[in-house]
């Protein structure tokens, strides 16, 4: 399992020395700013879900048993205008 994860994974080596006897050791820096990178990227995507998902509820355009379905064009529609009037209608109180 952990041999399958390391499949396609970058390893960043510094090579150093001279052409004959060359040295090398494997940059940890690089290494560890790339995956605090990714994990801060799959992160910030689950909670930008979170609060989308949040955003919607309180807007009333979905409730907590029958989460609606964003996936479809139809029902995007329907949540865009159900937003647009009822932010008209908190704007224009």
């Amino acid at each position: 399992e952990d041999r399958d994860n390391l499949k396609n994974a970058i390893i960043p080596v510094h090579f150093y020395g001279n052409v004959s006897e060359p040295k090398y050791k494997i940059d940890t820096r690089a290494l560890i700013k790339e995956n605090t990178k990714k994990e801060a990227n799959k992160k910030k995507a689950e909670l930008k879900e979170e609060l989308k998902e949040k955003a919607l509820e309180k807007l009333g355009l979905t409730d907590k048993k029958n989460k609606a379905s964003v996936g479809d064009q139809s029902t995007k529609q329907k949540l865009k205008d159900d937003l647009k009037k009822k932010l008209l209608d908190e704007l224009f109180k």
